[in-house]
């Protein structure tokens, strides 16, 4: 049975997966986009679309008109502004979710972040029912975003997905890793400390926020989506070799000059206004001693379980990399 599907974020990596999926689901999908031009994966023919900003209530109210389903993958992860982070990842959220609230809108499905909880240690995955702990501007945001959707939505059922590390075909995040490996036959870690990473493929975590937004069950909770174990960076170096046949050495560098990296990423920042890759929040994730999350509450109340392996994203990121000229 098909549905009118509100996407926000289409223009983003996360959000025109959701989009183009959807659609070629035969759903009718609604996109909230400030540019039709920024549409570079997918041309906007097909799609309905509302021209306006996340953040403005005219164009939220317009978006949620006779919507039965909102999926809400905008949001900033990166900035040199703290308070960018919580006008988009927590105020717009709140805009977002009263309006579908006063819309009727069956259903709200928030993606949300792993960052809103904190490191998970180097001995045990987080759960659901851990305290929140976010040591970022970012995690901070979108944790004030979920509590936002909460504390808005009564009649409104809702959903928030918490993804790790998402990986995949359009992605920026990973093109540094990956052509560390494609070019040079290298990948790094920070120090010897041992450090596990939940990931997610993109195609993966479109298919769980396609399950939050269609299923009968597990309404109103909060659930990690990822594949099952956690990571090192040498498994991802060593599905790279599996995929591609080159096998990168591993280079450790010295945890001081991670953060000197950072305070130079961060007195960047404060100069021209930009954000950068590596500022001394991002190192300080980096630092972190783990990253690791359980999924056993998304596998009993939704039935979901990742499909793709570590390997099926390292090949699916890989090409898509090499086709965009991006490594």
């Amino acid at each position: 049975m098909s549905a009118r599907v509100l996407v926000t974020g289409a223009t983003g990596f996360v959000g025109s997966h959701v989009a183009e999926s959807l659609l070629a689901d035969g759903h009718t999908v609604r996109l909230l986009i400030r540019d039709p031009r920024r549409l570079k994966w997918f041309k906007p023919d097909p799609f309905e679309i509302v021209i306006g900003d996340v953040t403005s209530e005219q164009s939220i109210n317009e978006a949620v008109r006779d919507v039965e389903i909102v999926i809400h993958c905008a949001g900033v992860t990166k900035s040199a502004k703290t308070d960018e982070f919580f006008r988009v990842n927590d105020q717009a959220a709140r805009s977002l979710a009263r309006a579908s609230e006063r819309a009727m809108v069956k259903r709200f499905v928030l993606c949300s972040t792993l960052a809103v909880c904190g490191p998970s240690g180097s001995d045990r995955a987080l759960t659901e029912s851990d305290p929140e702990l976010p040591i970022t501007n970012y995690g901070r945001s979108k944790l004030a975003g979920e509590r936002a959707v909460r504390e808005e939505l009564r009649s409104t059922e809702w959903v928030i997905l918490r993804p790790p590390a998402v990986m995949g075909p359009r992605d920026e995040q990973f093109v540094p890793l990956y052509k560390m490996m494609f070019r040079w036959r290298i990948y790094t870690e920070i120090g010897s400390t041992k450090r596990l990473y939940s990931m997610i493929g993109v195609n993966d975590l479109v298919r769980g926020l396609k399950c939050a937004a269609f299923v009968e069950s597990g309404m109103r909770e909060i659930y990690f989506v990822a594949l099952v174990n956690p990571y090192e960076w040498k498994n991802v170096a060593e599905a790279y070799a599996i995929v591609t046949g080159k096998t990168p050495s591993r280079v450790i560098v010295p945890e001081f000059v991670s953060r000197t990296i950072g305070f130079f990423g961060d007195l960047s920042m404060k100069l021209t206004g930009k954000p950068v890759l590596l500022g001394s929040e991002k190192v300080r994730e980096i630092l972190a001693t783990g990253w690791a999350c359980e999924v056993s509450k998304c596998q009993k109340q939704l039935s979901f379980r990742c499909q793709d392996s570590i390997e099926d994203v390292v090949r699916a990121t890989h090409e898509f990399y090499i086709k965009q000229r991006w490594i």
